[in-house]
């Protein structure tokens, strides 16, 4: 989880503004480990809304997932998420490189099989993902 706070509660006081919270899966394979992350939920608050803090949250998992999968000398990684069905939601994930496809659909069933207690599958959906370029 990233939280991100500012100054402007009462008297100055720290308030968060927004999160992120996401959890990380290493998948094994034929070419190495591969990291799934698994966005779970984004959140900005209204008054700060469409001014970048999500873009920079979700660059924050990118650059976590980033140093672990190097840490784990993983082959690759890729950040996934459950889109609501609503323009705004899906929008947010398109301009930030997310893609709707029949890999993303898989994957929603395959974590939801492996452990449905952690991968919820919702309906209504949107699955989506993007490759991490991992060095």
């Amino acid at each position: 989880t990233v939280v991100v706070s500012d100054n402007r509660g009462r008297s100055g006081a720290s308030r968060v503004v927004g999160d992120i919270t996401a959890q990380i899966v290493a998948q094994a394979g034929d070419d190495g480990e591969q990291l799934i992350v698994d966005v779970l939920m984004i959140a900005v608050m209204s008054s700060v809304a469409r001014k970048g803090l999500g873009t920079k949250l979700l660059s924050a998992i990118e650059s976590i997932t980033k140093q672990l999968a190097s840490s784990r000398s993983s082959a690759g990684a890729v950040i996934y998420t459950q889109a609501d069905a609503g323009q705004i939601a899906s929008g947010f994930w398109k301009r930030n490189g997310f893609v709707d496809s029949a890999e993303a659909s898989w994957l929603t069933t395959a974590l939801h099989t492996w452990w449905p207690e952690r991968h919820h599958h919702y309906e209504g959906i949107t699955s989506m993902l993007r490759p991490v370029a991992v060095a």
